[in-house]
């Protein structure tokens, strides 16, 4: 009688990892976005499961040895300190390249090992690769060229509707011609995400199909110039509709629809033709299944998988408060408007609850003081623009030693740290934060420092920032792991800045 040990080992291995995934993938975006390539990602995110399951064809044994239990944890150990680590040092950034699903590789194979062994990790290894582009963090660069590749499509229209004899005349990536409007090809009529997307889709279905490595390479291929080439025709028929007969209702709904349409079109059609390349699902046999450990044999090691899944969905709880800023969203230049910029932190500086003196503006740099009069105190604020995410950094740095160092994590994803520091034989207090902003419709960096002398009559009014349990909890371990000695709290004015955000 065949034993069902190997299935029981894919839903728990299953079962533990979207416990820990639960929380990354509850605030991701769940349409592919025209605007953001890196939408892409909950394609993997959603696939990922799928592709757990598709594991069942590999000839996996449950394994109850000690050494890769002890492994499995050691990973799992790693998995959360690289998170604490990563949480504290990127700031709001964390989510911005969605180092959250980036580090996903480590927490899979930690499952692995412990359910199925070594020799799991090894047969399981496609699924360890597929799962690093959950995070759109290696894929920056080609998404980078999303203007250039515009613009390549919108020769190849020119050249050929010019072949085809339409009157038409282009500059850029504009078309106009006969009495019909101007017709742009944009990034968002042929977005790489959209063809990365359909990649992820079809690199689990290609795993679960039977053949060589070339067929299936061929096929994934195959499937991608046919999305190419269905978007080409999309892109022609809108623009000789424009042309001759003007953008309707009907015309417009169809541009704005048939990119979603005709990638369901390139999966079944591309699914359709797996015969066609050599491809055929393979059948689990009962000779298979049949060679696997009871699950009875291996009961303490599944409960140890499920325990560490419930582990990573507490420390992941917060992530729903955290702020989102998709890094392709920021405007990669510091063309920002002086007057925008000012009117943005002089908002951000009233939660500081004091009088506001502007001291020095520049188009990247601004620098206030905050006075309070009930302790006859002021504090500086020093604000830099960075037209990338960031984590925060001392903007002064011209000092002479550090006495203490600490950092928290707010609710919103936004690390606070504070520095004590001697420069000249006089000593600051410095907290520092970056904090994201919305200016002319994309995002920027603000990064701010605050800073005061610490003198023998009084200190500034301190503050115990209320993060929550588990960015509390890797704010502990981000101090233990840089050794961090600073005591005191943090400047309630910083404090009340940074969790304005």
């Amino acid at each position: 009688m065949a034993n069902n040990g190997k299935l029981i080992g894919i839903i728990v291995l299953l079962a533990a990892f979207l416990l820990g995934a639960f929380s990354s993938i509850l605030i991701t975006n769940p349409s592919i976005l025209d605007t953001d390539s890196s939408t892409y990602i909950i394609v993997v995110m959603l696939m990922l499961p799928v592709m757990i399951i598709f594991s069942a064809k590999e000839d996996l044994k449950l394994s109850n040895r000690l050494s890769s239990t002890i492994f499995g944890l050691a990973l799992f150990a790693v998995f959360v300190l690289v998170t604490a680590f990563a949480r504290i040092a990127f700031s709001f950034a964390f989510m911005s390249y969605r180092i959250d699903a980036f580090i996903w590789p480590v927490f899979i194979m930690a499952l692995v090992a412990i359910i199925f062994g070594f020799d799991g990790i090894r047969k399981m290894k496609v699924l360890v690769v597929y799962s690093i582009f959950a995070s759109p963090l290696l894929l920056l660069p080609l998404f980078a060229l999303n203007g250039a590749w515009a613009l390549a499509n919108s020769n190849f229209v020119y050249a050929l509707l010019k072949v085809l004899g339409v009157p038409l005349s282009k500059i850029g990536s504009t078309f106009s011609g006969l009495s019909g409007p101007t017709i742009t090809i944009s990034t968002t009529c042929v977005s790489l995400g959209t063809f990365v997307a359909l990649a992820m889709f079809m690199i689990p279905v290609a795993y679960l199909y039977k053949g060589s490595i070339r067929r299936k390479a061929l096929w994934l291929l195959g499937g991608i110039v046919l999305m190419v080439a269905l978007n080409l025709a999309r892109m022609i028929a809108v623009i000789l509709a424009g042309a001759y007969y003007g953008l309707g209702n009907s015309v417009l709904i169809f541009h704005a629809f048939a990119g979603q349409i005709l990638f369901y079109i390139a999966v079944i059609v591309m699914i359709l033709l797996g015969g066609r390349f050599g491809l055929h699902i393979q059948k689990l046999s009962r000779q298979t299944m049949a060679k696997h450990r009871p699950a009875r044999d291996a009961a303490a090691t599944l409960l140890i998988a499920l325990v560490l899944g419930l582990v990573a969905l507490v420390l992941a709880s917060q992530y729903g408060s955290a702020l989102m800023a998709p890094a392709l969203l920021f405007s990669g230049n510091s063309s920002v408007t002086q007057s925008a910029l000012i009117g943005k932190v002089i908002i951000s500086l009233e939660n500081a609850n004091s009088n506001i003196l502007q001291l020095y503006t520049s188009n990247t740099l601004l620098l206030y003081g905050l006075q309070n009069t009930t302790s006859n105190s002021t504090i500086y604020a020093m604000i830099k623009l960075n037209a990338r995410p960031d984590g925060g950094y001392i903007i002064t740095n011209n000092y002479s030693s550090i006495k203490g160092k600490r950092t928290a994590l707010l609710p919103n994803g936004i690390t606070l740290h504070e520095a004590i520091i001697t420069s000249k034989n006089t000593t600051f207090e410095i907290d520092y934060f970056s904090m994201p902003y919305v200016l002319g419709g994309k995002y920027v960096t603000e990064n701010y420092e605050l800073f005061a002398p610490i003198n023998e009559s009084y200190r500034i009014r301190t503050c115990i920032p209320s993060s929550g349990v588990a960015n509390g909890a890797e704010a502990a371990m981000y101090n233990a792991l840089s050794m961090s000695n600073a005591t005191a709290g943090f400047m309630c004015a910083a404090y009340n800045i940074a969790k304005s955000a």
